[in-house]
């Protein structure tokens, strides 16, 4: 038996750290992207969320036409980054046949470099008919 050793073969210095890099790197990307993700339909849901309430709002009048309580139902949502907006179609006296359009924008931005599609303005609208 001989006793080479293979941890000590000429012209292999480095080369698991360099096949760790290779690794890692890719599989880190994945996780972050997956956090954006994640983030991204979070996002979503609580723009939905904010959505509904303020149809709800809108629809009771009970603030006289000023939705931005509905932020409440999404406590996540930087308010600063967004905008909630009802509007009653066509303008007059809310009452039986009237319809609301309610919008909501919100700026989405990726933390993960080479998602740059899921970044930028969210846009929800529905309408609601009284």
């Amino acid at each position: 038996m001989s006793s080479v050793s293979n941890r000590h073969r000429p012209g292999r210095a480095g080369v698991v750290s360099l096949e760790t890099a290779l690794v890692l790197v890719p599989f880190f990307w994945l996780l972050l992207a997956t956090i954006d993700l994640a983030r991204y339909f979070f996002t979503v849901e609580s723009m939905l969320e904010a959505l509904n309430q303020a149809g709800r709002i809108a629809i009771i009048g009970a603030t006289g036409g000023d939705v931005s309580s509905a932020w409440n139902s999404a406590p996540f949502l930087n308010q600063a980054l967004g905008d909630i907006s009802a509007t009653l179609q066509p303008p007059s006296l809310p009452g039986p046949g009237s319809r609301w359009v309610v919008s909501i924008n919100y700026t989405f931005t990726a933390l993960t470099p080479g998602l740059g599609a899921l970044s930028g303005p969210l846009t929800l609208t529905t309408s609601l008919y009284y």
